[in-house]
């Protein structure tokens, strides 16, 4: 076999920019399980306003449009790589590129190895290693417009550089000999 490493990818024609509006300082879309739930709370007895969606959260889970709307009107789309009950074990997920794809907010999510191999890191999205630091990067993220903008511009443009399906297929199909 000739295995290949391939992430996820984007549908930039559906993750794309809107003009909906600043709504919410922090949205958070994906299941409420294990340490999830605590880190949210954390940031909000902080003081920081975060719009959550998904199974177990109040508002429950959202279709994809309804997750591109929610993205659109956010500040700042907050992401979290843990796997399962653990904050340690990160992975990438497909929300690593849909965050950025959209462009209107800059994507702020916590660091994985795996993710510095696909963005750069401070420009293109931004990390954290905990709550704390999620808070401080967020605190200033919600108080530079501009900011938020050049790092949600430039998420979105490397998207459309590398990280879209088609990208991915092409990849697979160059591998395979199909496309040259």
């Amino acid at each position: 076999g000739n295995p290949i490493y391939l992430p996820e990818g984007c549908d930039p024609d559906l993750f794309s920019p809107a003009g909906e509006g600043e709504e919410f300082d922090l949205c958070f879309v994906g299941q409420a399980y294990g340490f999830r739930m605590a880190f949210v709370s954390r940031l909000r007895a902080l003081g920081l306003r975060i719009h959550t969606a998904g199974p177990g959260w109040p508002e429950g889970p959202v279709t994809e449009g309804e997750l591109v709307r929610l993205f659109r009107r956010s500040k700042v789309v907050l992401g979290h790589g843990g796997i399962g009950w653990s904050e340690d074990l990160k992975n990438i997920k497909g929300r690593d590129f849909d965050g950025p794809a959209v462009g209107m907010a800059p994507y702020l999510t916590s660091f994985s190895p795996e993710l510095a191999d696909c963005y750069d890191i401070g420009r293109e999205v931004l990390c954290y290693s905990c709550v704390d630091e999620c808070y401080e990067v967020a605190r200033r993220l919600l108080g530079d417009r501009n900011l938020r903008r050049r790092i949600g511009k430039a998420g979105r443009e490397r998207c459309l550089r590398d990280h879209t399906w088609l990208h991915r297929f092409e990849r697979i199909l160059g591998t395979l000999g199909i496309l040259s």
